[in-house]
């Protein structure tokens, strides 16, 4: 019996961009807003003060750098499209149907993480951002928690 092959739009945002070039008219500003949220919520828990300027200077690198650490989960994804096609037993379309693809999609979604946490770091040591030591971490690490791509745990059917 030959295996039917399918190829389903696993990753939202990416093969949407590409087929329907339009939603970056949608996707481009909702990430702005996500990640100037973040960036804001952060700051006011930090207590930083001149919140406006650090804002200005920030959120455009921060906002640019989410989108490439985003294309690192994608690789991982595509990687795993291939991987799971030659064990034939777990499906990335659906990442709870599975505790292989679960795993793998959540290691793309950490990956991500990763990837703009160092990304964010990089920005925030340099003269963009007079914040103390400690603060810069903890921006980072908000920045990576609360804006990776878990939208990636979304099934699509």
């Amino acid at each position: 019996m030959r295996r039917e092959i399918r190829l389903y739009n696993f990753i939202l945002p990416v093969w949407l961009l590409w087929m329907f070039p339009p939603a970056w008219l949608l996707v481009l500003p909702g990430n702005l807003l996500i990640d100037g949220a973040v960036l804001f919520l952060t700051l006011t828990a930090l207590g930083c003060g001149e919140r406006g300027d650090r804002m200005r200077r920030l959120l455009p690198p921060f906002w640019i750098c989410g989108f490439i650490a985003d294309f690192a989960g994608v690789i991982w994804m595509l990687l795993g499209q291939f991987v799971s096609g030659l064990s034939g037993g777990w499906d990335l379309y659906f990442p709870f149907a599975h505790p292989a693809a679960f795993a793998w999609t959540l290691g793309a979604v950490a990956l991500s993480g990763v990837c703009i946490y160092g990304l964010d770091s990089f920005f925030l040591k340099g003269e963009l951002s007079p914040l103390p030591e400690g603060s810069r971490r903890r921006a980072a690490l908000a920045m990576a928690v609360f804006t990776a791509p878990w939208t990636f745990f979304i099934p699509l059917f």
